[in-house]
């Protein structure tokens, strides 16, 4: 079952850290400072939770939070759509 733990353990893995020192608030710029990292990652996420996950996606993504609860709402089938409104009113509020 790919849930918020699932997808932040595959993000460990990748980062070769424990899942331990990730912390939902964490700013995933601070994780990954080089963005073709991000993009092996998204892929491998892609790969592995089977999210299809486009650009419009992650738009507002910024923490590591934002994008376990993204990854594991599209693999569960959420809309992506309805994800994407969720984490821009997420955004405005901050």
């Amino acid at each position: 079952m790919v849930d918020k733990d699932f997808v932040k353990d595959k993000i460990a893995a990748f980062l070769k850290i424990s899942a331990d020192d990730l912390q939902e608030g964490t700013v995933l710029s601070n994780l990954i400072a080089d963005s073709f990292m991000i993009v092996e990652l998204m892929i491998e996420l892609e790969e592995t939770c089977g999210a299809r996950l486009q650009q419009e996606d992650v738009k507002h993504v910024k923490t590591l939070g934002d994008l376990t609860s993204v990854v594991a709402s599209l693999s569960h089938g959420r809309s992506a759509k309805r994800v994407r409104d969720e984490l821009a009113l997420s955004a405005e509020e901050v």
